[in-house]
């Protein structure tokens, strides 16, 4: 009996990329230019200076340098999926809860903790460390491939977040980016997102793929191999 050939099925890694390009449509509402869009609408209905919105920017901006490091090494231990998770809930959330700000107090606090989340737990190099577990080779395209979402978010969502707020209100436009975050960002994590490749029995991509070693170096050479792979090792480490 012969048997058949294994099918070859689409290496696993790449869902983690689809997912975290979708991440993008979370993102892209913290970005500055969406946010320029709510700046005039924001700024004439409450009377509040330019300078008053965009320091909930810098605000949000210090808090995720502030939790940058706790979030970052809760990722490298436990996995992405549950922090990641999260933080797109929190940020719908916050996105939902803008459309509800009434005052200054209230607008800092929803934005600048949403900003914050956003930053240091979805942040590009978030996406950059993840994606780093599952790929070896085609590292860099699939990194770029997956931060790449938040630019293509943000030029599809600039567009209707601009009709929103002239046909209806900045509110809608709020509201429209929480639901949007909820429905298209979070379900892909919570679907796709695993901790590593390690963790289903699979390799990293392009483990497998590694050019064979070369035959040892006659004997004259070999002090001088042997001192250029340390070499190499230690300008790799100090870099």
């Amino acid at each position: 009996m012969i048997a058949k050939p294994a099918r070859h099925r689409i290496y696993y890694g790449w869902y983690i990329v689809l997912a975290l390009f979708f991440l993008g449509f979370s993102k892209a509402g913290f970005t500055g230019f969406l946010f320029s869009l709510f700046l005039k609408p924001m700024t004439e209905e409450f009377g509040w200076s330019r300078t008053a919105m965009t320091g909930a920017v810098t605000f949000g901006t210090i808090l995720a340098a502030a939790l940058g490091y706790w979030i970052g090494s809760t990722i490298d231990r436990h996995g992405a999926r549950l922090p990641m998770s999260v933080a797109t809930f929190f940020a719908g959330g916050a996105f939902l809860g803008l459309g509800f700000v009434n005052g200054l107090f209230t607008y800092y606090l929803v934005y600048g903790l949403g900003r914050a989340v956003t930053q240091s737990a979805l942040g590009d190099a978030m996406v950059a460390a993840v994606i780093s577990k599952w790929f070896l080779r085609l590292r860099g395209f699939t990194i770029a491939l997956g931060n790449m979402g938040a630019a293509v978010a943000g030029t599809i969502l600039a567009v209707v977040c601009q009709a929103l707020i002239e046909s209806y209100s900045w509110r809608y436009a709020w509201a429209f980016l929480g639901v949007l975050t909820l429905i298209v960002s979070l379900p892909p994590l919570l679907i796709f997102l695993r901790r590593s490749p390690e963790d289903m029995g699979l390799a990293i991509f392009g483990a497998g793929k590694e050019p064979l070693e070369l035959a040892s170096p006659p004997a004259s050479q070999h002090g001088e191999a042997v001192y250029n792979r340390e070499y190499s090792l230690t300008l790799r480490q100090a870099l």
